[in-house]
């Protein structure tokens, strides 16, 4: 089972934090997603600042699972910016105002007599500047895997507590929570969120439920834990649904008739034995002279 002590000490950052990265490598297995779905959705229905991330799309999606929709591929969400190609020698002044009625700003670029104004096209908007207070990194083996999400976010890194959850000794992390002894990494979420006392979505816990049926072959498995039994139970009385996977329905065999139909009745073939020479009988053979 997860350790109580490390619970307890993530209980304790969740309580501070505001914003919040949730961030899963693109190769993540079904058993991750599950628990980084559920712990996105948690979060969320917490009232956290929260972005649920990964260097790009995740390849092995399965469509039982609720919110991986909301899978971002940038992090960057504290500054607007706006950009657009700029010639120093065309522009007269720069300017902005506030609309009073629409409540609207507005960015004037005044181009110097004898100029072409700015090409609107060229014009780029988006953000920069990630922030976090708590970053959790589940199912990733380090920082470096996370590729853009980190590489120039170092700082964010640095600055925020980063919580590795994972199936083995983690090197990376200011807490991390080994699930291995757990029977996988959706049960020891559902213990996190259950403990640190968020709020779960139906959602949220039907994810958990299914990744855990998954792995114990729904509940047939000898390795099945009454603490396990509990969890289910808990995310069961919180809104999940079980779900099966569809099953693969038996293709109908192809029947090929080899005999053509026979009008009327089949004859059968009588075998008849012979039991050596036929006996005499009177009246069967002719009279002897």
């Amino acid at each position: 089972m997860s350790s109580q002590s490390q619970l307890i000490q993530i209980k304790d950052f969740l309580d501070t934090a505001q914003s919040i990265l949730v961030l899963v490598s693109p190769t993540a297995d079904l058993d991750v997603l599950a628990a980084s779905s559920a712990l996105f959705l948690s979060l969320e229905k917490s009232g956290k600042d929260v972005v649920f991330a990964s260097p790009d799309l995740p390849t092995n999606v399965d469509g039982n699972l609720a919110g991986l929709d909301r899978i971002k591929t940038e992090v960057s969400n504290k500054n607007l910016i706006m950009s657009f190609a700029y010639n120093e020698t065309a522009v007269d002044k720069v300017s902005y105002h506030i609309g009073e009625e629409t409540n609207r700003f507005y960015l004037t670029v005044q181009p110097k007599k004898g100029h072409q104004p700015l090409n609107k096209d060229s014009v780029e908007v988006g953000y920069v500047g990630a922030e976090a207070d708590l970053i959790f990194m589940v199912g990733v083996h380090d920082y470096e895997s996370l590729e853009h999400l980190y590489v120039g976010n170092e700082q964010v890194f640095s600055d925020a507590t980063v919580v590795a959850i994972n199936n083995f000794e983690a090197s990376v992390g200011d807490v991390r929570l080994n699930t291995a002894e757990n029977i996988n990494m959706s049960s020891a979420v559902a213990e996190l969120v259950r403990q640190a006392g968020l709020e779960i979505t139906g959602d949220a816990a039907t994810n958990l439920l299914f990744s855990i049926e998954e792995i114990t072959d729904s509940f047939r498995s000898l390795s099945i834990t009454p603490e396990l039994l509990e969890t289910a139970a808990w995310l069961m009385r919180k809104g999940a649904r079980r779900i099966r996977r569809a099953e693969a329905k038996p293709q109908p065999k192809s029947t090929q008739v080899n005999k053509k139909k026979k009008s009327g009745k089949d004859k059968k073939k009588i075998v008849v034995k012979k039991k050596g020479k036929l006996d005499h009988q009177p009246g069967l053979m002719g009279k002897s002279s």
